[in-house]
């Protein structure tokens, strides 16, 4: 049995008697049933995605608690613009472990949605496909478009077509979705209203200006490399006191830990991922961070100054030639 906000059962069939005369303990059956699946959904954040052309034969790809808005680093000013008028969301400019991910799954849990993932490079998607899957999603959930990017939907124009045509000999195509596709599916008059689109990106100036202008995309978010004061904060999350001497103490080994961590220089998640490597040791977690800083810093100017690999000549012509038009 399938529900209309997302959640997925097995096709199987019990059957349920009682004695005579009375349906009452089939009903109370019910109800419980009904309770507890209620309160297991507003624990747990469901995300899907498709494996056929319909939802209905979706893959649950995961079932997680629900994530608090508290615990995504994000500035106030950006926090204070997320509201659940918000259509559509870009999220540009975010390396990996700044928190692409962990906004999503915040979101859902905060307005009570499951995650719907679409992947754009998928090679046998085609438009006609993405109306499908657009047309027989819920009417209430977060719609998550992954490499919107790396597909590289853009216009092209009629003149640079036929140049591109007669240089390469045939036009080369990447995969079967277009940026006219992807509107129609989700900004079209025949789309549904009441979802929230998200869209990451790494390369924000790869996209067309038609899928990203302001009467389309409600709000953007810059994720950067953490600051010092996201540092102080995810070191006082990490360590929560029990007592008022202990959170005065861990005011001040905070905001010690935050001085240390360099400005703009390293994800969240990799901050986060000291921070477990000691868990219940806030002291330990403090005397060894400068060491911690300085050999990630020594490994990436390590890998800055590898040469980069070179491509042969003979590649170097055929990889020219190739034109690609969407």
């Amino acid at each position: 049995m399938y529900g209309d906000e997302g959640t997925i059962r097995h096709k199987d069939v019990f059957k349920i008697s009682t004695f005579a005369f009375s349906t009452a303990p089939i009903r109370e059956l019910l109800k419980d049933v009904t309770a507890l699946s209620c309160e297991d959904s507003t624990r747990k954040t469901t995300v899907f995605m498709p494996s056929t052309k319909q939802w209905k034969n979706r893959t649950r790809a995961a079932r997680n608690l629900v994530r608090p808005m508290e615990t995504v680093v994000l500035d106030k000013k950006s926090r204070k613009r997320l509201s659940p008028t918000c259509k559509l969301i870009s999220i540009r400019k975010a390396r990996n472990g700044t928190g692409k991910t962990s906004l999503s799954l915040a979101l859902a849990g905060f307005f009570g949605l499951n995650i719907y993932i679409i992947n754009l490079a998928e090679p046998a998607l085609t438009d006609n496909i993405l109306l499908e899957l657009a047309n027989d999603m819920p009417k209430r959930c977060i719609v998550l478009l992954e490499n919107i990017d790396t597909v590289g939907l853009k216009r092209v124009k009629v003149k640079k077509l036929k140049q591109s045509r007669k240089s390469s000999g045939r036009l080369a195509k990447r995969n079967g979705i277009t940026i006219d596709g992807v509107l129609n599916a989700f900004n079209g008059a025949a789309s549904q209203k009441g979802r929230v689109l998200i869209l990451a990106t790494n390369k924000p100036a790869n996209l067309d200006k038609a899928l990203i202008r302001p009467d389309r995309v409600d709000l953007k978010l810059c994720f950067e490399n953490i600051t010092k004061n996201h540092a102080r904060n995810l070191f006082w999350r990490m360590y929560t006191p029990d007592t008022s001497a202990e959170t005065n103490e861990l005011v001040k080994l905070a905001a010690e830990f935050g001085s240390k961590i360099s400005e703009k220089i390293f994800s969240p998640a990799e901050v986060q991922n000291y921070l477990i490597m000691h868990k219940d040791q806030s002291r330990q977690a403090l005397s060894s961070v400068t060491d911690w800083v300085e050999a990630i810093k020594q490994k990436s100017r390590r890998h800055r100054g590898k040469p980069c690999a070179k491509v042969p000549t003979k590649r170097r012509k055929k990889m020219k030639r190739v034109r690609y038009a969407y």
